[in-house]
């Protein structure tokens, strides 16, 4: 009996040291494992941000966005029949970032006081006064120092009359529109432009003006 005592009491020792080591094992087993995860995630986390900091930063160009605004004075000259009048007239053009325009005349006028009527006595003076309007898109390059521009245009022409009637009258007929396509160079040289263009039925034109933005 007392030897059967002392088996169960070293079987219940026993038992309890191995659990007790078990346990040990286990949370041991179960430390390790985390700390080789979290030193693993640590490890990819200082990884990804070596990467980050390694990346290499691209940098893009920056263009500057053309902010011409200028206006100038200049000569259009046009192929049109105009008679005894010149086909040499006067030009104002503006330019706004991307848009350009133009306006041109020649001031051709009849002898005395211009009405809105004629009479028997009218007759053709071989005089035409003439107008033109033109409107562009600027395309910048050279660092928006220079730049060409398209252009359509209109061409307004009109026969003068005169009309005697006591005294000197004359009468404007009525006008005749022309199409006109062309192209236009402008060169800027700091507040300075210097424009010179042609076109289908505006076969040269010429322009100085000054600028007032970029």
């Amino acid at each position: 009996m007392k030897y059967f005592i002392s088996f169960l009491l070293v079987l219940f020792l026993s038992t309890s040291i191995f659990s007790q080591d078990e346990t040990i094992t286990i949370t041991t087993t179960t430390i390790t494992t985390t700390t080789t995860q979290k030193g693993v995630t640590s490890k990819e986390d200082t990884s990804s941000k070596a990467q980050t900091a390694t990346s290499p930063q691209t940098e893009v160009p920056v263009i500057p966005t053309p902010q011409t605004r200028s206006m100038g004075l200049g000569l259009s000259v046009i192929n049109l029949e105009s008679g005894t009048s010149s086909q040499l007239g006067f030009s104002f053009d503006i330019n706004y970032d991307w848009f350009y325009m133009n306006m041109a005349f020649n001031g051709a006028r009849g002898t005395g006081e211009q009405l809105d009527f004629r009479s028997s006595e009218t007759y053709m003076s071989d005089r035409v006064s003439w107008y033109l309007v033109d409107v562009g898109y600027n395309i910048y390059f050279n660092n928006n120092n220079s730049w060409v521009t398209p252009f359509v245009g209109l061409i307004f022409t009109s026969n003068i009359y005169q009309d005697p009637i006591g005294w000197d009258t004359y009468f404007m007929d009525d006008e005749i529109c022309t199409p006109s396509v062309g192209i236009l160079f402008t060169q800027r040289f700091d507040k300075v432009l210097l424009s010179i263009g042609t076109g289908t039925s505006e076969i040269f034109k010429l322009s100085v003006g000054y600028a007032f933005g970029f």
